[in-house]
Formats: C-alpha cells, structure tokens, sequence
C-alpha cells in the first residue's frame, strides 16, 4: 500500500488514529490496574474518579478531531475549485488549467485506443463551466454537513468535558474529606 498517494491518505490517518486510541487505553488500562492494587480503604472512589477523566480525555481528543474537520471543509468553502475533486478530476483553478488538463484526462480514461477529436473552446467552455459550478456547489453542500455534524460533537464533547470534570472533582472532594 502506498501511503503518499492522496486516496489513501484519509485510511493511513485513520489507522495511525486508531493505533493512538488503542495505546491510550492500554496506558489509562496500566494506570488503573495499579491504582488500584492498594487496598479499597486506600482510593475508596478511583473507579468513579478514573471513568470521569477517561471520558473526559476521550472529550479533548474528539473535540480536537471535530474541530480539525470544520477547519479543513471551511478552507474547502473558501476555495472550492482547489478543494479535493474526485477520482480523475481535472484541474479547474482556471479555464486554460482545464483545457491543458482535458487532454490528459481523456488519454488516461478513454475506452478506446482510437484519438478522438477534441471538443471545440465553446464545448470546453462551456464543460468547465458546467464543472466549476458543480464543484462549487459540493464543496458549500459539504461545509453545511461538515458544519452541522462538527458543531453537534463540539457540543456534545464540551457538555460531557463539563460534566465529567466536575464529577472527578466532587469525587476528589468527598475523598479528600474522608466520607465515603
């Protein structure tokens, strides 16, 4: 597999993301199995305590990531013919950048060996623009769903960020205090 190409870049990130996770767990897994090694006197609440900060920890790293995904579908909106295109997109920065490009695409995906005849500047014309707009329209199609989604986690990640810390530290308290 070949991480450099750009298709594959988004499973390669991915997996590294998922290798990270599963390290964290592992590490938070060792952290508690020697926390709790004392006696139940010791650290009446660490079971309570430690739930509370793992979600909290899950919160930062979901919230980072969300917010990572609204930056990179903004930069898109903001300039959508720069953004991402599909599988053998031509380039459409610009009409002479499309027509440079249309010959390339035609070569690399034509079913027949045969060379056809290219379209005229007013067919060509009048594809990139049909193209640009298409584009343009995707890239706002994806900032609205990018934006409804992230903000929903954002929310989401900062309400159980809340209300998690401050269950650890009434925890922290009560055990502090010496109740149980």
């Amino acid at each position: 597999m070949d991480f450099a190409s750009p298709s594959s870049m988004p499973i390669a990130l991915g997996f590294g993301f998922a290798i990270l996770i599963g390290l964290v767990l592992i590490l938070w897994g060792l952290l508690y199995s020697k926390a709790t090694r004392g006696t139940d006197m010791d650290r009446p609440n660490w079971g309570t305590q430690f739930y509370a900060y793992s979600v909290c920890i899950i919160a930062v790293v979901v919230f980072l990531s969300s917010l990572t995904g609204l930056l990179g579908s903004a930069f898109d909106a903001v300039q959508p013919l720069r953004s991402h295109g599909g599988f053998g997109a031509a380039i459409l920065t610009s009409f002479d950048a499309y027509k440079a490009t249309y010959d390339r695409e035609q070569r690399l995906y034509a079913p027949s060996a045969t060379p056809t005849t290219p379209p005229s500047d007013e067919e060509l014309h009048r594809r990139y623009d049909a193209l640009t707009q298409d584009r343009i329209d995707g890239a706002k199609y994806e900032f609205l769903r990018s934006l409804v989604t992230d903000l929903v986690l954002l929310g989401l990640t900062t309400a159980l960020f809340i209300v998690h810390w401050r269950l650890a530290g009434r925890v922290s308290r009560v055990g502090a205090s010496g109740a149980a």
